[in-house]
């Protein structure tokens, strides 16, 4: 804590939420426990076809559900009980936020997390004080562990890791683990049409030497252009670069990776859900994280099936104060449960095709989106 004074007062510029961290602080030292052993835990099948994940964790998905307004019709102990989990989409969250709220809790003790708006206005996601903790900070640690690359040393430095992002209306911010178990998280906003703003992050990357830097495909393609003009060495303390928010050209990908001597990995994730799935070293799809979350795929009749091309349907519990049963991501996807030679055993994305998105009509009948 002596640290977080000293961070704070020498970075007026970077937010800290002191009680946000006091909260959380207490609260893990109150029920002796990481982060990451208070979430709720799905059982994985380990390519088992014929056995249903929804049987498997009918038990869990049910005890935290059924108290859920938008749930309270599903008969859990019948066979068919599936075909009674509606399909919800962002839509339908928007006009009626409580019916999915759990209201054992109190709202106004919850963390709320806005939805990127990419697709539409953007969504308030409720999250209780742990979920938000894992959501904001210790997923990076998962998708570090999915790559084989967590090692002590990452956890060791000051700073686990510097985000780089180009949506200015965000504050530049700071986070600490209230579990002590690694550094600070940063959070750098970039202007991408602005050398000074490019030199500053990279003169803030040099000084911290984060572990992990994670940011855009786009993001990505502003430091690249700028490490051919300015050559940095960067491989002697980050460790691991993590992409996401939207496709990263396998070819570039390859070329950065000579360039700096530094894996980049691609994860793939969203407010509503949370770690949907990320690399392993081989870079050959992403492993879905199936202890997190079903994923299925709703093809073009409507019929849902766990592997093969369609809409991403997405179903987790745990966000216990927001669970999300057959979720409409608007992501289409292809899905396979071909084993991966890393040794993992998780269904994969082989391929993401993008989102669907209701385009603008103007009065000429043309369409834009």
């Amino acid at each position: 804590r002596h640290s977080i004074d000293f961070f704070a007062n020498e970075y007026q510029n970077f937010y800290f939420d002191i009680h946000e961290y006091f909260e959380a602080a207490e609260y893990f030292q109150d029920n002796s426990t990481k982060i990451v052993d208070h979430q709720p835990s799905l059982i994985t099948n380990s390519y088992t076809q014929d056995t249903n994940r929804w049987f498997l964790n009918r038990e869990l998905i049910s005890s935290i559900t059924n108290i859920i307004p938008a749930y309270k019709s599903i008969q859990w102990a019948h066979d068919n009980f599936q075909k009674d989990i509606p399909l919800i989409d962002k839509a339908m969250i928007r006009s009626n936020p409580d019916y999915y709220l759990n209201p054992k809790l109190n709202p106004f003790t919850l963390y709320q997390r806005p939805t990127s708006g990419t697709s539409g206005r953007p969504l308030t996601i409720y999250y209780p004080i742990d979920y938000f903790f894992h959501a904001q900070y210790r997923y990076l640690l998962d998708i570090a562990s999915h790559a084989d690359l967590l090692e002590q040393e990452m956890l060791d430095r000051p700073i686990l890791c510097i985000h780089i992002i180009n949506h200015k209306y965000l504050k530049e911010q700071f986070w600490a683990d209230p579990s002590d178990l690694s550094g600070f998280c940063l959070r750098v906003v970039i202007n991408e049409s602005d050398e000074k703003s490019i030199t500053r992050v990279f003169d803030l990357i040099s000084f911290f030497q984060p572990s992990i830097i994670s940011l855009c495909p786009a993001i990505l393609s502003t430091i690249s252009l700028y490490l051919q003009k300015n050559p940095l060495t960067l491989d002697s303390y980050v460790k691991l670069i993590v992409s996401g928010g939207s496709e990263l050209n396998p070819d570039f990908r390859i070329k950065l990776q000579d360039l700096l001597h530094i894996p980049i990995i691609n994860m793939y994730g969203m407010t509503e859900i949370g770690i949907i799935a990320s690399e392993c070293r081989l870079q050959d799809g992403l492993h879905i994280f199936e202890h997190n979350l079903i994923a299925e795929i709703r093809d073009q009749s409507g019929d849902i099936h766990p592997t093969g091309y369609g809409e991403l349907i997405a179903s987790t519990v745990t966000n216990i104060a927001m669970p999300l049963l057959h979720y409409c991501t608007g992501d289409y996807v292809e899905i396979v449960d071909t084993p991966c030679a890393c040794g993992l055993h998780t269904k994969l994305i082989k391929n993401l095709f993008g989102r669907v998105v209701n385009p603008f009509i103007f009065r000429d009948g043309t369409h834009f989106a």
